[in-house]
């Protein structure tokens, strides 16, 4: 069995929901990822740390992410959402 990380729900919330270039409420996918992925026993300040991480530009990001592109996943749009980072038109600082 692969275990999980944190990362984990939120490519699976994208998939389930079939989101493309529309804009995400950031507190909607921690909701889901909380609800809907307990096994692997996260609190939902788990989720809201890790989106930021995901979050292009932002300080979480630029200390914790992934070298190999992982986190590189979402972009904000305003405080509250977030958009999928589409390297046609997004650039990462």
């Amino acid at each position: 069995m692969i275990r999980k990380c944190s990362r984990d729900p939120f490519l699976d919330y994208l998939s389930k929901n079939n989101i493309k270039n529309e804009k995400i409420l950031k507190d909607k996918i921690i909701g889901w990822c909380f609800h809907n992925q307990a096994e692997l026993g996260c609190k939902p300040e788990t989720f809201k740390q890790r989106m930021e991480i995901m979050t292009i530009g932002t300080g979480k990001w630029q200390a914790q992410r992934n070298p190999n592109g992982l986190d590189d996943v979402f972009v904000r749009v305003d405080i509250d959402f977030v958009r999928l980072f589409n390297p046609k038109i997004d650039k990462i600082p």
